[in-house]
């Protein structure tokens, strides 16, 4: 029944173009140890300290999502194997509704039940997978606590082009995983969130070093900022709700 209740919210916000995980949500998320728990308010405190948020609510919103994802994160293939499954068992009306979200963020059923993008193999130099699940990820909406969901999107095609195009001119050596759009529950305004998503292909030995993130505003790159990096999860910090494309630099 619990299962059922939540099923129905969640399609109803995602008819909003709103809330767009399933509860059961494919990458449930596993109680943090104590362990895990001491990892976050430390990571957090360094995250302030060092001035790359400017919230304790921020801080809490990465680390804690950053833990999680690393504690409970799943590979893309088990992603789809989950979505395609609960996809099968809703009737037409149901599958009516995510077919409609998903034609208005360009992506597949089963990427929006699970709010992941899949690595795109034929666009992207190190394609990555790239998901913000309400079970592993909270969020910070101008340095605010209370966790407000994030919906991602795909860039389209000709858009995520221009952006790799502008990453090569800016050096040639730099290798694109993905691209995506962040949008809050609701189409909510804000001006800046603080969060962590997981994007497959990072790994326990990176560092914020490694990676880039940019968006095009005009005909140039703008720098999005990344707060943290952990196995498998970027901490980045947005502005806008312009795509922006993840770039390993190092």
């Amino acid at each position: 029944m619990k299962k059922q209740l939540v099923l129905v919210s969640t399609l109803i916000s995602v008819l909003a173009f709103s809330m767009p995980v399933f509860a059961a949500s494919p990458t449930a998320a596993k109680a943090l140890t104590p362990t895990q728990k001491a990892e976050v308010t430390s990571s957090a405190s360094q995250l302030l300290s060092s001035g790359a948020v400017s919230s304790q609510a921020a801080a809490t919103a990465v680390a804690t999502s950053s833990v999680d994802i690393v504690a409970a994160g799943k590979t893309e293939e088990a992603l789809d194997k989950e979505t395609a499954a609960i996809y099968k068992g809703m009737d037409d009306a149901k599958k009516a509704v995510i077919d409609a979200a998903a034609t208005k963020r360009n992506m597949s059923a089963q990427e929006v039940i699970g709010n992941y993008i899949k690595a795109d193999k034929e666009l992207f130099d190190l394609p990555a997978k790239i998901e913000w699940s309400e079970a592993l990820c909270m969020s910070a909406v101008d340095d605010k606590a209370g966790s407000v969901n994030c919906v991602l999107s795909r860039p389209a095609v000709e858009v995520s082009k221009e952006l790799i195009d502008l990453v090569k001119k800016t050096n040639a050596e730099y290798k694109t995983m993905g691209a995506f759009q962040l949008n809050l529950q609701g189409r909510k305004n804000y001006r800046k969130i603080d969060t962590a998503i997981a994007v497959s292909g990072v790994t326990d030995k990176d560092t914020v070093a490694n990676f880039k993130a940019y968006q095009k505003v005009g005909n140039k790159l703008v720098a999005v900022k990344i707060t943290s990096v952990s196995k498998g999860a970027i901490g980045i910090q947005v502005t806008n709700s312009l795509p922006v494309i993840i770039v390993r630099v190092l």
